[in-house]
């Protein structure tokens, strides 16, 4: 929620960004960014910044305000004790982004706020203190149904293993036998034998039921055909309507449940990016196990996933200022269950 509460005093707790037409100043004490329109141009001003904690993303979000030339929003926040606050003020016309700032930080809940470090190609990166409107020029409250706020808490809130695998849950399913066939996957399975048998994630937290260390099948072994087709997706970033940036894998595997052994296996990862600073730059699997070549069968199959998400893209700067690297690790079961491994997160 976004409340005027009136302009920042000058401190050293307030840390500016500025650009033509638009002024974002974060004060880290109250978590509070103020967003000020400073031109009558018929463009609005936008702050959009990421939170950092020990190097990983604990959020990204973003301010907007349209009350108008020569005024001031107080976006309100809720920002971790002990976080970077990378922002950039950006002036946009409509759904056009005009031109933005370059990164800012400042720090969250410490008197000395700037963070100097040189960026290399991002030159115009400075933090600023102290910076207040002047005292001719005071501008007037925004109207807070002109304020519009996103982001703030949703990478934290989605960002856990519980809710991930909440999502996994969701998505993971058998496949009937004409999906099967239609994706060529007909001389994995028997197609006599064969059931939609449902999978089953298993919370390792609070249930007893670990997962399976992996076992290969002695060689030689005549091996039965596939049961059953799964298949599965997970993922991790933040998907909050436009606020989009998130690394997804997909993952296919045929089991025989009777003898527990992977017959098929597959993955594949991807992303997806809806925001002016948001940028996927790709992602990075390894795989274990399951079935790797014609005549190696194994009772699991592991997938590792990392993706690379930067929230704060800046193409006229140079690229991009941080990425953040989320990490999953998940064991798929012959006979359909689905354990987490590990995270970074």
């Amino acid at each position: 929620m976004a409340l005027f509460l009136g302009a920042p005093q000058a401190s050293a707790a307030t840390v500016c960004a500025s650009i033509s037409g638009a002024k974002a100043c974060v004060e880290t004490y109250g978590d509070h960014i103020y967003l000020y329109d400073t031109a009558a141009d018929g463009a609005h001003p936008e702050v959009y910044f990421a939170l950092e904690d020990a190097g990983y993303a604990v959020a990204f979000g973003y301010c907007r305000q349209t009350g108008g030339a020569n005024t001031v929003a107080d976006c309100n926040f809720d920002f971790p004790e002990s976080s970077y606050v990378h922002f950039v003020a950006a002036r946009v016309d409509g759904s056009t982004l005009e031109d933005y700032s370059g990164v800012h930080t400042a720090y969250a809940g410490a008197a000395l706020l700037t963070k100097g470090s040189d960026l290399g190609s991002f030159d115009r990166v400075a933090a600023e203190s102290g910076q207040s409107q002047a005292a001719e020029d005071t501008p007037t409250p925004t109207d807070p149904s002109k304020v519009v706020t996103g982001g703030a808490a949703a990478l934290e809130n989605q960002r856990t293993i519980d809710s991930v695998t909440e999502d996994l849950r969701k998505s993971a399913r058998a496949l009937s036998l004409d999906e099967v066939q239609n994706r060529g996957l007909g001389k994995y399975v028997d197609a006599g034998r064969y059931t939609a048998k449902e999978p089953r994630v298993i919370d390792t937290f609070a249930s007893e039921e670990s997962a399976p260390e992996p076992k290969k099948a002695p060689a030689g072994s005549a091996m039965a055909l596939a049961t059953t087709c799964w298949e599965a997706s997970y993922w991790a970033g933040i998907q909050e309507g436009v606020m989009t940036l998130y690394g997804q894998t997909d993952v296919t595997w045929c089991g025989d449940s009777g003898n527990n052994w992977i017959n098929y296996s597959a993955h594949g990862c991807w992303g997806d990016e809806a925001w002016p600073t948001y940028k996927f730059e790709g992602c990075t699997t390894i795989d274990d196990y399951g079935h790797p070549k014609p005549d190696e069968y194994w009772n699991v199959y592991d997938v590792w996933s990392q993706y690379q998400l930067c929230p704060l893209y800046l193409t006229k700067a140079g690229g991009c200022f941080w990425t953040d690297r989320p990490q999953l690790k998940y064991r798929f079961g012959a006979a359909g269950e689905i354990w987490f491994i590990s995270s970074n997160f």
